[in-house]
């Protein structure tokens, strides 16, 4: 079990010291040695868990998607009204936003998305994570109360949960880029009111 949890903690840390070195130099000017060393490990590390720079891009793509899916799967399983699981799921980006890693994922983000422009694994790789995510939403918009206290009561069909996803989806990657740039600009309420106003969509 030792032995797992220092290989784990080992992959975590090349994971972050790649985002940082990544979003610092870019992909293709950030050095293996470097991400090592900001990992305390040696550069054998790396290709002996990864196999090389590419690879590790590919895991780094995967780490950050999994910091919103392990977030969200949380919010799936309580029993929530429409407006309390969008409002999570504001809260939930927003928050990571705020996060004092957020400028590295974002700066990391859009170096990954300009090189898959030209690389057709990478960009399968960060629309397979997009997809999950998608998908992970939709499930949390599903089934949930309406309109509170109304009768009879109505709950969210699969089709209307995902109606809503990509509004859900566009609104809150926008605000959060936009708390990460000026995280004063956006305040948490504000994240979390635009966001249930979508429900709106569904009215007749």
């Amino acid at each position: 079990m030792k032995r797992a949890e220092s290989r784990q903690r080992n992959n975590t840390a090349l994971i972050e010291a790649a985002l940082a070195e990544m979003a610092a130099h870019g992909y293709r000017a950030a050095r293996l040695e470097d991400i090592a060393a900001r990992a305390g490990l040696t550069t054998g590390a790396v290709y002996s868990r990864f196999g090389g720079k590419r690879q590790l891009l590919l895991a780094t793509v995967e780490h950050l998607a999994r910091l919103l899916r392990d977030r969200l799967a949380e919010l799936t399983e309580q029993d929530l009204t429409l407006h309390e699981a969008l409002r999570g799921y504001a809260l939930v980006t927003y928050r990571l936003a705020l996060d004092e890693n957020a400028a590295h994922w974002y700066a990391f983000e859009v170096d990954a998305a300009g090189l898959a422009a030209h690389d057709e694994e990478l960009a399968d790789a960060i629309a397979t994570q997009a997809s999950e995510i998608t998908a992970l939403l939709t499930r949390l918009l599903t089934g949930r109360v309406i309109a509170p206290g109304r009768t009879p009561v109505r709950r969210t069909t699969p089709a209307q949960a995902a109606r809503l996803t990509p509004a859900v989806r566009a609104l809150t990657i926008g605000l959060a880029q936009q708390a990460i740039r000026a995280p004063d600009a956006v305040a948490e309420r504000y994240a979390a009111d635009a966001t249930a106003a979508l429900a709106h969509l569904l009215d007749p």
